[in-house]
């Protein structure tokens, strides 16, 4: 009886949304230089109409081509 209604109202709900926290890597600093220009270039892409969340994604895509 009980996982019968919570089926339903999970049914009802939808989904459920799950929260992870995320830190700071301990002992990494990136230097003012490096992050004013992020932030420059991530103020560029949003003022062209990208979505924050793309933005992002394209930005850590650019990144790994750099890296190797």
């Amino acid at each position: 009886m009980f996982n019968e209604k919570c089926e339903e109202l999970l049914e009802s709900f939808g989904y459920l949304k799950t929260v992870r926290k995320e830190f700071y890597p301990k002992n990494f600093r990136l230097s003012e230089d490096f992050v004013k220009s992020f932030k420059s270039e991530y103020k560029r892409l949003l003022d062209e109409g990208l979505h924050p969340r793309v933005a992002l994604a394209r930005i850590n895509k650019a990144l790994m081509f750099h890296t190797k």
